[in-house]
C-alpha cells in the first residue's frame, strides 16, 4: 500500500556495475567481462542521493546485476538500512533463486527487468543465452511468488525467427501470465 513517508521522495539512477558475463549474439558489447562496483562505493552514493537530492527510489541501471551472488547477498544487507525502494535494470535470470528474491524483496526491490528475449528455446539458442525457456519461467514464477514486478523484455525479428518461432514466444506469455498480475508490463523489441 502507500506509505505517506516517501510522498514526494526523487529516483536517482545508480550503475553497480559495467559490462555483462553474458555474450549474448545480439549485444552491442564490445568488452569483456564485468567490473563491479564495491559495497562501500554504492553505499557512498546512496547516501550522497539521499542526503543531496532526497532521494526515495533508486534505479539500478545495470546490464548484469548480481552476477556475483556474494556481492548480491551483502548488497541486500547494505541498502536495507536505507529504507528506500528499488528497481533493477537487467538481471539475468540464471542470477535469481526464490531464496534470493526474497532477500531482495526484504531489502526493498520492487521491479526487476530481466533479459528473457524470447519464449522459443531455439533462438534462446541462437542468441546464445546460455538459459532455457525453463530458466524464464522460473524467474518470472518466483518473482510474482515474492512480490517483484518483473515485465517482460522480448525481442523478435532476429535471423532465425520465423513464424513458429514467434508462436512459441506468444504461448510462453500466455502460459506466464496465467500466474501473473495483470499490471506487469511487456517490452518487445523488433530488430
Amino acid at each position: 500500500g502507500f506509505q505517506p513517508h516517501r510522498r514526494g521522495k526523487k529516483l536517482v539512477t545508480i550503475c553497480t556495475s559495467k559490462g555483462c558475463v553474458g555474450r549474448c549474439s545480439f549485444c552491442h558489447r564490445m568488452d569483456k567481462g564485468i567490473r563491479i562496483k564495491s559495497i562501500e562505493r554504492i553505499v557512498q552514493e546512496i547516501k550522497r542521493a539521499i542526503d543531496e537530492f532526497d532521494a526515495g527510489f533508486v534505479f539500478f541501471g545495470d546490464e548484469d546485476f548480481g552476477a556475483s551472488k556474494e556481492w548480491l547477498r551483502l548488497f541486500a544487507r547494505s541498502i536495507k538500512p536505507f529504507d528506500v525502494l528499488y528497481a533493477v535494470q537487467g538481471m539475468r535470470v540464471d542470477h535469481v533463486t526464490p531464496e534470493m528474491l526474497e532477500i531482495l524483496k526484504d531489502s526493498g526491490c520492487v521491479s526487476i527487468f530481466y533479459g528473457i528475449e524470447s519464449g522459443s528455446q531455439r533462438m534462446l539458442e541462437v542468441m546464445e543465452k546460455r538459459v532455457g525457456v525453463r530458466d524464464n519461467m522460473n524467474a518470472y514464477h518466483w518473482s510474482v511468488q515474492s512480490g517483484i514486478q518483473a515485465p517482460f523484455q522480448f525481442i523478435l525479428g532476429l535471423p532465425g525467427d520465423n513464424a513458429e518461432t514467434v508462436q512459441e514466444t506468444i504461448d510462453f506469455l500466455r502460459r506466464a501470465t496465467e500466474v501473473l498480475p495483470k499490471e506487469d508490463l511487456i517490452s518487445i523489441s523488433i530488430k
